[in-house]
């Protein structure tokens, strides 16, 4: 899939924001990491893993956007990467 294919399928897709944290594994954390890709944090690794790697993607991220930099995917978190432009 492309990345504007999985832009455009992103925008499509109400989903609840499900809240996650280091150490899951799961489809949440999938679409977590292609999200954060898109967003120019390229190496993070799609595996469904919610590593040390993707975890500092996600600081990245809420610390870029003036959200709460813990490292916790919340609703506010999902949000953002759903729809805040793309670089």
């Amino acid at each position: 899939m492309t990345p504007e294919t999985w832009h455009l399928l992103r925008r499509s897709l109400i989903q609840p924001a499900i809240e996650l944290h280091e150490g899951e594994c799961s489809p949440a954390v999938i679409e977590l990491q292609h999200l954060l890709q898109l967003h120019d944090f390229t190496y993070v690794i799609v595996n469904g893993y919610f590593g040390a790697m993707t975890k500092a993607a996600v600081m990245h991220f809420q610390s870029q956007h003036r959200l709460q930099a813990n490292g916790i995917v919340t609703a506010e978190t999902w949000t953002a990467l759903r729809h805040l432009p793309l670089p």
